[in-house]
């Protein structure tokens, strides 16, 4: 039983260092400006009110220096560490912070803008979960290609891009 555990651990431990070592340097870069944003998005999230947080992300967004506009391959490698990054960190639920950190990152890095998705569906359970997604012209660009056939819209301030 033992020896067992031991060679899982090592042979996921072996996967991992691959992996890591497959990753590109844009790849690196993408991966801490997501791993920085969902952290302080979900921080946000903790200690202030939702509009609160919209309204900080959104001023900090607007100020951003940033004068290139970001290539649709780093928009995609963008969106990848978002969701990568959100999915290790919070594998519960990561949908909030990572629509949010997405919106303002492709802001902030001059992507095309998104607008922020919020919905509510009723499970099998019969129980109502809500989820969040970031969408542009109709497309789900993170948060589940479903979402907008599964979950009915809110309405309101959450769906305003930054």
């Amino acid at each position: 039983m033992r020896n067992n555990v031991t060679r899982r651990l090592l042979s996921r431990g072996r996967r991992g260092a691959q992996t890591l070592r497959r990753i590109t340097w844009a790849e690196w870069k993408a991966l801490g400006l997501a791993g920085g944003t969902v952290m302080a998005v979900a921080l946000l999230l903790r200690l202030v009110s939702f509009r609160r947080v919209q309204r900080l992300l959104s001023g900090a967004a607007s100020r951003s220096e940033c004068s290139v506009r970001l290539s649709e391959d780093d928009e995609q490698r963008l969106l990848w560490a978002v969701a990568a990054i959100s999915r290790r960190l919070f594998p519960a639920r990561p949908c909030l912070t990572q629509a949010l950190a997405a919106q303002v990152l492709l802001r902030w890095r001059k992507g095309r803008p998104a607008q922020l998705r919020i919905g509510v569906a009723r499970a099998d359970d019969n129980q109502i979960r809500a989820h969040a997604w970031l969408e542009r012209d109709g497309n789900v660009l993170i948060g589940g290609g479903a979402s907008p056939r599964v979950y009915s819209l809110l309405s309101g301030r959450a769906e305003d891009p930054l």
